[in-house]
């Protein structure tokens, strides 16, 4: 992805609609919200690995559910905010680190996942997110 030239924090009717899609997620992973952070990326993972269709409205649903879901999820465990990023007049959601240096695409991220472009690497994701990133970084896309 190249570089973020505009952002700004979700509004109001975005974030309803996120966290519509994330329990949608819940739902079809069958994990209750209040579950740990590792049982909903068990579920998320698990899920991923047995989808198979190449039905593009169903593979554009999961990865609006799942990655709304993972995004909540990441917000939930460390904190970080949801934005919408413009990319080469492409606009993104993407979850943020509290410096904005960092960043997950994950509804794209999810997406590429289902359509066999990206390993399901979701658990590990999640696991090597820090705490802190270089100075110099300005939502750097993680995957």
């Amino acid at each position: 992805m190249s570089e973020v030239k505009e952002y700004r924090p979700i509004n109001e009717d975005e974030r309803k609609e996120i966290d519509e899609f994330a329990a949608k997620g819940l739902a079809l992973i069958g994990v209750q919200e209040s579950a740990e952070s590792s049982a909903i990326l068990d579920g998320i993972k698990g899920y991923l690995n047995n989808f198979e269709t190449s039905d593009e409205e169903e593979i554009t649903e999961r990865a609006l559910e799942l990655g709304s879901l993972l995004g909540n999820t990441i917000q939930r465990h460390y904190g970080w905010k949801w934005f919408c990023i413009e990319v080469n007049s492409d606009s993104f959601y993407c979850i943020a680190s509290n410096k904005e240096r960092a960043c997950c695409t994950c509804h794209n991220y999810i997406y590429s996942i289902l359509k066999k472009k990206h390993s399901n690497n979701v658990k590990l994701l999640f696991n090597m997110i820090k705490k802190d990133y270089p100075k110099e970084w300005h939502f750097m896309q993680l995957t």
